[in-house]
């Protein structure tokens, strides 16, 4: 369902909903992080669309997990994971990163 959505919403990005894949991934702090990069390196990846959602209910300043978006030609931007965010991005096209 959340597919086909998305695929209404923003049918510019021609998205497939039979063709999702999801990518689960928790960081639980201590100083990780994740280096800069495109979720979509080109082929053979197809992934268009990029969703993030925060569930860290006790975040707080200083505990880092920042999400850094780095557009091409555009401006940084800093996000805190901030409890029930939600981000989407174009996957081939806003590089980023999660902070120390």
């Amino acid at each position: 369902r959340a597919a086909q959505a998305a695929a209404c919403s923003f049918p510019e990005l021609q998205l497939d909903p039979d063709g999702v894949t999801v990518k689960l991934q928790c960081n639980e702090g201590h100083g990780g992080c994740f280096p800069l990069h495109f979720d979509n390196a080109g082929p053979p990846s197809r992934r268009r669309l990029s969703i993030l959602c925060y569930f860290n209910e006790e975040w707080r300043e200083g505990d880092g997990g920042e999400l850094e978006l780095s557009p091409w030609l555009g401006q940084r931007v800093v996000l805190p994971p901030a409890h029930r965010r939600v981000v989407l991005f174009l996957s081939d096209r806003v590089l980023h990163r999660v902070l120390p």
